[in-house]
């Protein structure tokens, strides 16, 4: 049966229960490049509108039922409603999995050069997206989702990943934008994927994103596929490995 509390904290989340619109950074009466045209306060929790929300919330069931192992991550959290999101799905199925935030919790670093591909099309964004450390607590003391399972990895992930504080992961929702941020999360998270277990890529309609992704994959001689069933309307991909 469809849970009525998940389906109101999508609606919050996504802060459609209030403006009406559940993207509300692609509806230029709210957001204009590179502005919000709201108050702070007043701002949506996540970017993910209710059709990802919804590929976020299938993917969970599929590792709750099939009892894959690991915790949960999101890599790039802005404001935290993803993770808020996955919370709630934890708390209404009564599992102990704990969460993991990584993000430098200062918007969008800029890339070092250190990888081939060069002139990132998400380093000239105006807009870093930033959002710090307490505004994310805030969030989720406001949703009553704040309790010792909530762990916050801050800095650069090429630094917070090396040797992370967690062993299994079951899913890891990476939503970093660019080549290098991808490639840096990618390889400190993979290696402790669980068999089965799931990785979103929020930013798969980003040439940044799918070439860092396909490099890996490459690099590591993997033989995965990027699964598209679950394809979300801002070109959401994911890989169960």
């Amino acid at each position: 049966m469809k849970s009525l509390y998940l389906e109101l904290v999508k609606k919050v989340v996504n802060n459609y229960i209030y403006l009406g619109t559940n993207s509300a950074a692609c509806d230029r009466e709210y957001y204009s490049y590179p502005s919000w045209l709201l108050p702070r306060t007043c701002l949506p929790h996540t970017l993910c509108n209710d059709q990802q929300l919804l590929v976020l919330e299938k993917i969970m069931e599929y590792i709750h039922l099939e009892k894959i192992e690991g915790d949960f991550i999101e890599v790039g959290v802005w404001r935290g409603g993803a993770c808020i999101f996955m919370k709630a799905f934890l708390k209404e199925y009564d599992s102990k999995r704990d969460i993991w935030l990584a993000d430098t919790f200062s918007g969008i670093p800029i890339s070092s050069n250190k990888y081939e591909y060069k002139e990132d099309v998400v380093d000239n964004w105006k807009d870093r997206w930033e959002a710090n450390k307490e505004e994310v607590l805030t969030h989720f003391e406001r949703y009553g989702l704040l309790d010792n399972r909530i762990h916050f990895l801050e800095g650069d992930v090429s630094n917070t990943l090396i040797s992370p504080p967690f062993n299994k992961i079951a899913l890891a929702r990476l939503d970093v934008d660019s080549y290098e941020s991808y490639t840096n999360a990618l390889e400190g998270i993979f290696p402790h994927m669980t068999k089965g277990g799931c990785i979103i890529f929020d930013d798969w309609h980003l040439d940044s994103c799918q070439k860092a992704v396909e490099d890996f994959i490459k690099k590591h001689n993997l033989e995965l596929t990027i699964q598209h069933e679950f394809m979300g309307a801002q070109g959401e991909a994911f890989l169960i490995v």
